[in-house]
C-alpha cells in the first residue's frame, strides 16, 4: 500500500537520485527498545567511510534492482532514490549513526 501511494500521490514531485558507497540496513537495540534504520554512507578521499544521512526504516521502501539495493522515499515534496552495488544489514547495541557523528559532525556531512 505505501508504494501505491508513493506512486500516486507524487507524481508530479521532482525525483532526486543519488548513488551512495554503502547502505546500511540496521537494527539497533537498546533497553528502550528497537531502532530500526536505514544509514547511507561514503568513502572520503582517505578511504575512511562516514555517514551521509540516515533515514527511519518504516519511511522508505526498501527493494533490490539489477543487484543494487535501492532505497526510495519521499520528504519535503520530492522522491528520493538512492542506491548502492553495496549493501548489508546489521544489528547493534550501539547506534553506528550517532558514533559517526563523533568524527563528523551533521552539519559537515554530505548529505543526499
Amino acid at each position: 500500500m505505501r508504494r501505491l501511494t508513493l506512486a500516486l500521490g507524487l507524481l508530479a514531485a521532482p525525483v532526486q537520485s543519488t548513488r551512495v558507497d554503502l547502505i546500511e540496513i540496521n537494527h539497533y537495540v537498546s533497553h528502550g527498545g528497537q531502532l530500526d534504520q536505514v544509514i547511507f554512507w561514503s568513502l572520503d578521499e582517505s578511504g575512511e567511510c562516514h555517514v551521509r544521512a540516515w533515514r527511519l526504516r518504516s519511511k522508505v521502501v526498501v527493494s533490490h534492482r539489477r543487484g543494487r539495493m535501492v532505497i526510495t522515499g519521499a520528504e519535503r515534496g520530492r522522491i528520493f532514490l538512492i542506491t548502492s552495488d553495496s549493501w548489508g544489514e546489521t544489528w547493534t547495541l550501539y547506534d553506528p549513526e550517532v558514533a559517526d557523528r563523533r568524527v563528523v559532525p551533521v552539519e559537515q556531512r554530505e548529505g543526499l
